[in-house]
């Protein structure tokens, strides 16, 4: 039945996904690079939890953003980050969280140590959060971009001990890279980063030399080149609805 599901989902995807590629398996938690039909680089990822899913889809990557700041999505803000706050004080000024009321030009800056957040709730949450560039920020170092509509992006992490985890469906939808490093040289294609990155605080968006596709795919089956068969399980029960 797996198998039977994974031909199907092929059918769905292209017959030439093009010379050069980033393949992502959700249920395999794995990136490739692939370029003239061979593998150059493949890494660990962590991919969306059942709660929060990877939708399959196809883009393409031409931007890296070095020292990314982060955004916190609401859902992220008020089911994650509330608590959080709400049981440590310091927790937003530790990890340099910066809380705004309002939006576009009339957004101020809060203090976090004056707000009440016991009388803060998911349901009454006027605030917009920024996480500041730097070792602590949820994004780590480099962020990948795409233009897909589930703001869905590629990038690096602190949390590396998460990687060693066997199931690793745990993000809230976006893909976290083991070897983001490696990766950006291959896509900037040895290109240096711009002078005064290195410090990890200062934000520069870089254009790839060459936009990249990516396909982000959902197969709990496949075979490798040497003919070992492999299966993982269906964590989305995305299989269980195709049958």
């Amino acid at each position: 039945q797996q198998l039977q599901a994974t031909l199907t989902r092929w059918n769905w995807l292209p017959r030439d996904p093009g010379p050069r590629y980033l393949w992502i398996n959700v249920p395999e938690g794995s990136l490739e690079y692939i370029d003239g039909r061979k593998t150059v680089l493949q890494m660990r990822v962590i991919a969306g939890h059942p709660s929060r899913p990877t939708p399959s889809f196809q883009d393409e990557v031409r931007q890296i953003v070095v020292n990314p700041s982060w955004s916190v999505p609401h859902t992220i803000a008020v089911e994650d980050l509330l608590p959080a706050q709400q049981a440590d004080p310091d927790f937003f000024s530790r990890l340099g969280i910066r809380v705004f009321r309002g939006s576009g030009a009339a957004a101020r800056e809060m203090d976090a140590r004056q707000i009440d957040w016991q009388r803060v709730s998911p349901q009454r949450f006027p605030y917009r959060l920024l996480q500041k560039p730097g070792p602590l920020n949820s994004l780590g170092h480099y962020k990948l971009t795409m233009t897909n509509s589930y703001d869905i992006y590629l990038h690096d992490t602190p949390s590396r001990r998460l990687f060693d985890l066997a199931s690793r469906t745990l993000s809230s939808g976006c893909i976290r890279l083991e070897q983001p490093e490696e990766l950006v040289r291959l896509l900037l294609e040895d290109r240096p980063l711009p002078a005064g990155t290195k410090d990890g605080t200062r934000t520069r968006n870089v254009a790839l030399p060459r936009p990249i596709p990516v396909y982000i795919v959902y197969l709990t089956s496949w075979v490798t080149p040497t003919g070992e068969v492999n299966f993982r399980p269906d964590v989305y029960g995305r299989d269980a609805g195709l049958r």
